[in-house]
């Protein structure tokens, strides 16, 4: 004692405190199994040269030879924390021996939290201090220090592991800056190394990050290729640069590469080789993509995205390894196309439960328009095919419903026709215009002429008026622009007669009025 005192030899400061009402038991002793349990641990000191804490789980501690125990639970020290089970203190080596599984993570400034940056370690030796100095009077030596014997692994909250770290040893962990401190190690995305060795250092958050620029690297097991850099950090591992894969290729200035998928904002995007005869390009959208099952969704924010050589897009577009569809907005020319199902081929476009509408630019009113129509846009044809659900088509412009099964669109012609399954069946057609109800009449034969707005009809005209049937000459006419019937020059009326036969007065220039009246004229 008079030698220790003197400081001509070494003593330690071992103590270790526990808080216990009556009744409760302090320690247990197997002296069969030479080991000693101790219960409601509240503090252990173990040296008087920094302070180290220890956060055993459940407060019990278990000792088995001389000083040395055994522990699960929590060790901060400095600006570090370990974590594990098993944790072996041994006196002797005055080290404490970490088993598998173990954790090493760093405390933020308030001493409060852990940041977000956990090593994932088997087999880590903590060294408090030299044997022969368990005091801790002689402080000119590295203690206490932490060496790992293998690799460990860096995660961020216990997500998938991004970084494998070579052996390390930290020296003077009671004192040493985070900001001083680095690891060397690789990158790893689904356990491939995606690049060359890089250093891990501390941000403003004392958390780990790295960051690697070069010309070409291999993500997603050779599945995509990116010209530009990668950063990791506690907010995940991103990409910046150009991006290159068999389906689709885009550049981003920051995009989250995460277990087998890419998930973020590009700025630039455009078909991959693979659909080639699909071509699509976007300046800016969402993108989704996993590269393993060669599957992506792009998204719209700003920018439409342009597909084939004139049709504009603005909505979700995804591909299956195999087809590509959609669901938005449709536009090309003054033709507009809405649906949460299309299915883009090289050879057209189709959709199902689409709102199909020809816009007018001098007012609100379209030319054309059909809901709930399931569609095909043949390219080679240049036509498009609306088949009727449970909605008429309508020229608003005109005040015109139209029951057909069929609407053919001919973009060159600028013609749209009419027709029924059943091609000997007829039609309805209903104006607005005529009557307190819409006026309905039946033809077999329709056409609307975009360009100059006008309806004509044939076969299978009757129109139904007040006492009279109009049929037109030779059963066929054209509406006016506005949708009016024209004078039906040398058409024939029908005198309706319920006792005699109709009357036919024919070669007639008639008129018919908004209230289904009707006007012969002289001249």
């Amino acid at each position: 004692f008079q030698k220790s005192y003197k400081k001509k030899y070494d003593y330690d400061s071992f103590k270790i405190e526990s808080l216990a009402a009556i009744g409760d038991t302090v320690a247990d002793i197997d002296l069969y199994l030479n080991k000693m349990e101790i219960n409601k641990v509240h503090k252990i000191n173990l040296t008087n040269r920094y302070n180290i804490n220890l956060y055993p789980m459940s407060n019990k501690l278990m000792f088995f030879k001389n000083k040395c125990f055994y522990m699960d639970g929590n060790i901060d020290l400095g600006s570090f924390a370990f974590s594990g089970k098993d944790i072996s203190f041994d006196y002797d080596s005055f080290a404490f021996y970490f088993s598998k599984n173990s954790l090493m993570s760093f405390l933020v400034d308030s001493k409060n939290e852990i940041s977000s940056s956990i090593i994932h370690f088997d087999n880590g030796i903590l060294y408090l201090d030299s044997t022969n100095n368990k005091s801790g009077a002689s402080k000119i030596n590295d203690f206490p220090k932490f060496s790992t014997i293998a690799s460990s692994h860096l995660s961020y909250n216990n997500e998938p592991v991004l970084f494998l770290i070579n052996p390390f040893t930290v020296s003077y962990l009671h004192d040493i800056s985070l900001n001083n401190l680095s690891f060397n190690g690789n990158i790893f995305l689904d356990g491939m190394k995606i690049g060359p060795e890089s250093i891990l250092k501390f941000n403003a958050t004392n958390n780990l990050e790295t960051y690697l620029e070069r010309d070409k690297f291999n993500l997603y097991k050779g599945k995509v290729s990116l010209n530009g850099s990668v950063q990791l950090s506690e907010k995940g591992l991103f990409g910046s640069g150009q991006f290159n894969s068999s389906s689709v290729n885009f550049f981003a200035e920051k995009i989250h590469l995460l277990s087998g998928q890419i998930v973020g904002k590009t700025n630039s995007i455009i078909n991959g080789d693979f659909l080639v005869d699909i071509p699509f390009s976007s300046e800016s959208s969402l993108l989704s993509f996993s590269p393993y099952s060669d599957e992506f969704i792009v998204k719209s924010i700003e920018d439409t995205i342009y597909m084939y050589d004139d049709i504009n897009f603005f909505g979700d577009m995804y591909f299956d390894s195999e087809n590509l569809n959609g669901t938005g907005d449709l536009n090309f020319m003054n033709y507009s196309i809405k649906s949460a199902h299309f299915y883009f081929s090289e050879n057209g476009i189709a959709s199902a439960d689409a709102n199909f509408s020809i816009k007018n630019h001098y007012n609100d009113k379209a030319k054309f328009s059909v809901l709930s129509t399931s569609i095909e846009y043949i390219f080679s044809e240049k036509s498009i095919l609306m088949y009727k659900n449970n909605n008429p088509f309508v020229l608003d412009e005109i005040n015109y419903s139209i029951d057909f099964d069929l609407a053919s669109l001919y973009l060159e012609k600028q013609l749209i026709e009419f027709s029924n399954n059943n091609t000997s069946q007829e039609g309805v057609l209903s104006s607005s215009r005529y009557g307190k109800k819409a006026f309905k009449y039946n033809a077999q034969d329709v056409a609307f002429d975009i360009n100059k707005n006008e309806l004509c009809v044939a076969n299978g005209i009757q129109l139904e008026i007040k006492n009279f049937w109009i049929q037109p000459e030779n059963n066929k006419f054209c509406t006016l622009t506005n949708g009016d019937f024209p004078v039906f020059t040398n058409s024939t009326l029908i005198k309706k007669r319920w006792l005699f036969k109709d009357k036919l007065i024919n070669n007639k220039h008639v008129v018919i009025k908004p209230s289904l009246k009707h006007l012969i004229l002289d001249n």
